[in-house]
């Protein structure tokens, strides 16, 4: 097999690629974007928030993008959708705790039919020293009802 290094021209760091309507997606942060290519060569760049989450998945399933990472800026925990890979929205994601916390999402993935995102935090408790993770796993169809 060989190998064909190929500059994309994209600022960041590289974190997640997929095909999905003809066309490759490129997921990256430090800056946080979305590059698209039909031939891996000649990339165009999609600037996404970097206060909402530090990028490193993207997903496409249902006629929907999904993209997310790990917590932002932001005391909050976002996932961006978009139809066309092109114009995205925010959802923050209400992770259903009393605390005020972000979680990372550590993947995601379109499986059976359904968006799946691996998430977690972790928790310390300065009486005892122990650290305590919490992994969590969430799915949505479409991105909105989660």
């Amino acid at each position: 097999m060989k190998w064909v290094e190929v500059d994309t021209k994209v600022k960041g760091y590289g974190r997640d690629i997929i095909y999905a309507n003809e066309m490759f997606w490129l997921a990256h942060y430090n800056p946080n974007g979305i590059a698209y290519s039909n031939d891996l060569k000649k990339w165009i760049d999609i600037k996404l928030d970097d206060s909402k989450f530090e990028l490193s998945n993207l997903a496409y399933g249902n006629g929907i993008f999904i993209a997310n990472g790990s917590s932002g800026t932001e005391n909050k925990t976002y996932i961006a959708i978009s139809e066309d890979g092109i114009n995205w929205n925010y959802k923050q994601l209400d992770i259903q705790t009393t605390s005020k916390l972000s979680l990372n999402i550590n993947s995601c993935k379109f499986i059976n039919n359904r968006f799946i995102f691996i998430a977690g935090f972790s928790s310390y408790n300065t009486l005892t020293n122990i650290r305590t993770n919490t992994i969590l796993i969430y799915e949505t169809l479409d991105g909105q009802n989660i």
